[in-house]
């Protein structure tokens, strides 16, 4: 006979068929840990032979207050909105997200997403506030960068941030990635390029790869570059370059990041050494054409 309250060794202890319906445990392979392990509820709706389901933690708060996670810009079209200006009656609608609320795990074993601020439990005070500050889609997942953490949804699913499961590790499943360094570093711009993903920060690059299948377990991060950019204007992948803009006193260069090799290395160029004074004004835009080779800066310079 095996007596408990909440918490087991594994699996095998669970109780039979006369657990009370929605009763709570939590498997744990060392009891005498205070953290660990993964929780089971009893689903008795089924009859008289119920189910032990993975669940949430006890007493855990698991769903988002959606009107301060990201919104959603929706194109939508309508007869009644057609006008001699708009002849297909498109317009635009900002709602909020359906983002997945947490299913299974606790704080401990799936927390709420890095870029979520921390408020005090007593008086509802934001006491360490964060923000997304860049976002990407790569390999059919979301990325939303806060500080030097990216946050990355589940294969397939953008808006759930949780992993499905906390008994074992699956490949799609939401995870988080922190850079590897010892500075203090703010991720401004993420560029998906081939096999990698370039992060900038105001003075350094780093590259986010992994080998075949974009897991936690196989991502790596490194600085591979250490150039001063101008964030103000977003770097622009073309082909299997990443073009960035950076001052020079009262002009500006733009600068190519590239692959060096077959390996973890990379590099950069600049394309404008050869005319320095000519890009003139405030950069405002890049937009890049492989079919005509050509790269075209817009800025504030009125030539």
């Amino acid at each position: 006979m095996i007596a408990f309250k909440r918490d087991i060794r594994d699996e095998a202890d669970l109780p039979g068929a006369n657990a009370p319906d929605g009763y709570q445990v939590r498997v744990r392979g060392d009891l005498e840990s205070d953290s660990g392990g993964y929780w089971l509820t009893y689903d008795g709706s089924g009859g008289t032979q119920g189910i032990w389901v993975e669940s949430t933690g006890l007493g855990t708060e698991n769903r988002y207050d959606l009107t301060t996670m990201p919104l959603s810009l929706n194109r939508k079209q309508d007869i009644s909105r057609v006008t001699e200006s708009n002849p297909l009656g498109i317009f635009f609608e900002l709602t909020t997200t359906d983002w997945q609320e947490r299913k299974v795990g606790d704080e401990e074993s799936a927390p709420f997403p890095y870029f979520m601020s921390e408020q005090s439990l007593t008086t509802a005070e934001v006491t360490n506030p964060r923000s997304i500050t860049a976002m990407a889609i790569y390999q059919n997942r979301l990325i939303m960068a806060s500080g030097d953490t990216l946050c990355i949804s589940e294969t397939g699913n953008f808006f759930n941030l949780f992993p499905t499961t906390v008994a074992t590790q699956v490949d799609s499943d939401a995870m988080e990635s922190t850079l590897d360094t010892n500075d203090v570093v703010n991720i401004k711009h993420i560029t998906p390029g081939s096999g990698s993903l370039v992060l900038w920060t105001d003075r350094k690059q780093y590259v986010l790869q992994q080998d075949e299948v974009f897991t936690a377990g196989r991502l790596q991060s490194r600085m591979v570059t250490a150039e001063e950019a101008d964030l103000s204007i977003e770097p622009l992948a073309v082909g299997n370059r990443v073009y960035f803009v950076a001052k020079r006193g009262k002009h500006n260069a733009v600068k190519e990041f590239f692959p060096v090799g077959d390996g973890f290395q990379f590099d950069t160029a600049d394309v404008t050494a050869h005319v320095p004074e000519y890009i003139k004004g405030q950069v405002i835009k890049m937009v890049g054409n492989t079919s005509i080779n050509a790269l075209f800066v817009l800025t504030s310079d009125p030539r």
